[in-house]
């Protein structure tokens, strides 16, 4: 077994600020069981008490091998901690570590010195290398595999680049303009591979590729394809494009749509150009049903539209009404407006295509050249619902706060007897159909009576005081005239008066 003295786990964010999580393991001999990642480690860094030649780590594995020189030991305790991962060595066995070697599968471009220094082991900067590097060999790995198939590549990573550059310039020279752009992108993101220099510049690059690898051999596919058959990658690239827009809710056509793409592949091109034909013929077969489907689509679509829409304009007088009694600022703050708003986005998205039959004059256009409707659209049945009920809710608070209002002012009105009074404020409350006549002259009359009710309240208590033969105080007046002054201005800053 290979005696393990201490394990810790280990954590560091490389160079593009992401975490990586890997594991620090320290043992008295080599054993091969230590040269593998486990599935839960990004990254492991293995240090040996005693000298071994015949170290060969695999993946993202870097182990620190001492110089021979007495056997090492850990300091008492076996493990101390100063931080996350760090354990404690003593003087001679960070010495013997520092003058011997970090053996990896790959160049890590850092040497023994860098890592253990008189301050003791710098575990996280051998880290972000390890990890920087090993995801640069995978990079490389794709594309060799892209670039020489059906060959074996070759082990030098130099000739994947020069050979890289040469299939780029090839494919630049042979792209025109307005090529579909999914092929563009993806000559532009190998260039910019290729011209990455340093560590910041390599991960900037790389976050170009989604998924990693994968997404890098993909792009030097359709590279490789265009520098080798121009023509047909362009073909592909547009077939692929029109696959890529004709997403819909049928499954059977959506299995179609996946078959078709999945035939026009790259590297079908460029590894077995003869299948085209074949490619080709999925995809016209796709293409048929697909616009047969887009027009029936298209046909109900706005049929339904034109019905729901319609639904939503017999709401007008509602949100006409609603807008209306918002203006009144006496009220209190205006509420619905969003429904409102909405009520207007909704009745404009479902304004219908000036034609019944879609217009797909090229044989590359995926959605109708007028209305542009998606081939998976889906009616907002219930988004039309909820803003109607969200209308419907605005409406009863605002006319429930102005029947509040005008039954106030009724109650607080003259010496007239209760009965009357009272019976003019059952009146008064009678608002519910008021959205259905309510209009801009209507609302201009209930704007002064709320306003010229405003100045009442503000004035009585100087009337009052007159009535009574007492005469007001200078502060009275002026703090009457004031809440008078401020109804008023209430009043006009609804009509946008500064």
């Amino acid at each position: 077994m290979c005696a393990l003295v201490h394990e810790s786990p280990l954590h560091v964010r490389d160079t593009t600020g992401r975490e990586r999580y890997g594991r620090l393991l320290v043992a008295e001999r080599w054993h091969e069981e230590l040269g593998r990642a486990s599935a839960d480690e990004e990254f492991r860094i293995v240090v040996l008490l005693e000298p071994c030649d015949d170290v060969r780590p695999t993946g993202p594995v870097a182990v620190c091998v001492p110089a021979p020189g007495g056997p090492g030991r850990a300091a008492e305790p076996p493990a101390t901690y100063a931080a996350e991962g760090e354990v404690g060595l003593d003087a001679r066995t960070l010495e013997r570590l520092a003058r011997g070697r970090v053996a990896a599968g790959l160049a890590l471009g850092i040497a023994p010195r860098q890592v253990f220094g008189p301050r003791g082991p710098r575990w996280q900067r051998l880290a972000r290398h390890l990890v920087h590097r090993h995801q640069r060999q995978l990079m490389l790995e794709a594309a060799a595999r892209a670039l020489w198939a059906p060959q074996e590549p070759p082990a030098a990573a130099a000739e994947t680049g020069s050979r890289l550059q040469e299939v780029a310039a090839r494919a630049r020279a042979a792209l025109p303009p307005g090529a579909p752009a999914a092929l563009a992108d993806s000559l532009a993101r190998v260039e910019a591979w290729l011209a990455a220099r340093g560590p910041v510049a390599e991960v900037r690059a790389w976050r170009r590729f989604r998924e990693g690898p994968v997404s890098l051999a993909g792009d030097i596919w359709a590279v490789r394809a265009l520098a080798e058959r121009p023509q047909e990658a362009l073909e592909v690239a547009r077939m692929r494009c029109f696959l890529s827009r004709a997403a819909s809710a049928d499954p059977e056509l959506e299995l179609d749509r996946a078959l078709a793409r999945e035939q026009l592949g790259y590297a079908a091109l460029v590894l077995e150009p003869q299948r085209l034909a074949t490619a080709r013929a999925a995809f016209s077969s796709f293409q048929r049903r697909y616009r047969q489907a887009y027009d029936s689509h298209h046909r109900s679509y706005w049929r339904d539209a034109r019905a729901l829409q319609e639904r939503l304009l017999e709401a007008a007088p509602r949100v006409r009404a609603l807008r209306l009694l918002a203006s009144l600022l006496e009220l209190g703050p205006p509420v619905g407006m969003k429904a409102a708003a909405g009520w207007e986005e909704l009745c404009g998205r479902l304004s219908p295509c000036p034609s019944d039959v879609p217009s797909l004059t090229d044989e590359r256009d995926v959605r109708c050249r007028l209305c542009h409707l998606p081939p998976d659209a889906q009616l907002p049945r219930r988004e039309a619902e909820e803003c109607l009920n969200r209308v419907d809710r605005a409406l009863s608070r605002q006319t429930s706060r102005l029947a509040r209002a005008l039954v106030a002012d009724v109650l607080s009105a003259g010496p007239e007897p209760a009965a009357e009074r009272l019976l003019k404020a059952v009146q008064a409350s009678q608002v519910a159909s008021l959205p259905e006549v309510l209009d801009e002259a209507l609302i201009g009359q209930v704007r002064r009576f709320l306003a010229e009710a405003a100045v009442r309240r503000a004035l009585a208590p100087v009337l009052e005081a007159l009535q009574r033969g007492r005469s007001p105080g200078r502060d009275e007046i002026s703090h009457a005239m004031a809440r008078a002054r401020r109804a008023l201005e209430r009043s006009a800053r609804a009509l946008g008066a500064s």
